[in-house]
This record gives structure tokens, C-alpha cells and sequence, in this order.
């Protein structure tokens, strides 16, 4: 604790970190959704849509190595 006796210096400590927290945050969910964005631009697509058409490429990679593979113990 502070050796303020009524906590001023520990709560105006508390808030000044909060509020780097707070600008750091911002800052990272922009650099995050400009990624996204970028991405979505990339693959023609909205950015709503990218977590689903990953999904759906990822599912037909799967099937396909697993196709491979049963095709490879024949």
C-alpha cells in the first residue's frame, strides 16, 4: 500500500497503469483487425466470413490427409 493515508497515491498509481493497459489494448485490436482486414482482402472475402472459409479449408485438409493416408496402408 501507499504511505499515503488515504490511498490517493496507490489509486492514482492504479488508474495511470489501467490507462497504459487500456492504450495498449486499443492499439493491439487495431494491428489485429487491420491484419484482418488485409486477409479478408486477400482471400475476396469480408472479414465476417474469414473465420468460417479458414475453417472450412482447414476441415478439407484434413479429409484429404486422412484420405491419404488410408489410400497410403493399402
Amino acid at each position: 500500500m501507499s504511505s499515503d493515508s488515504d490511498g490517493s497515491g496507490t489509486q492514482s498509481t492504479d488508474i495511470a497503469r489501467l490507462q497504459a493497459e487500456l492504450i495498449s489494448v486499443r492499439e493491439k485490436l487495431a494491428r489485429v483487425s487491420e491484419r484482418e482486414s488485409r486477409l479478408a482482402s486477400l482471400l475476396k472475402c469480408t472479414p465476417e466470413r474469414l473465420e468460417h472459409d479458414l475453417r472450412n479449408v482447414l476441415n478439407e485438409l484434413q479429409l484429404l490427409r486422412t484420405i491419404f493416408e488410408s489410400e497410403e496402408k493399402k
